[in-house]
């Protein structure tokens, strides 16, 4: 985030369109999902400078984009052996009573 062209702007001057780009620029890198929480984050410290910090700003930008769809879960299962290999991990780690 912090290699982006963003960061340079002046935080009174940044703006939806801003935050669009980052977001496109990201998601061309990285699956949606980490692109989600990274304008979660954003969100989140803006929303802070305009409430508690008094930072004046008319609204939070990033309200005003669109927010990729996670990406959908994953379904792992196991392979062969490595329920073995689970079993004697938690053994090892057991106390004696």
């Amino acid at each position: 985030m912090l290699r982006h062209p963003m960061t340079s702007c002046p935080l009174h001057t940044l703006s939806s369109r801003v935050i669009a780009e980052y977001r496109d620029t990201r998601l061309a890198v990285v699956v949606p999902s980490s692109v989600h929480r990274e304008l979660g984050i954003l969100r989140h410290c803006l929303e802070l400078a305009l409430t508690e910090w008094d930072f004046v700003l008319s609204t939070n930008p990033v309200t005003q984009i669109r927010f990729p769809k996670p990406s959908p879960p994953r379904h792992r299962r196991l392979h062969p052996g490595e329920l073995e290999q689970l079993i004697e991990a938690t053994q090892k780690g057991r106390v004696a009573d």
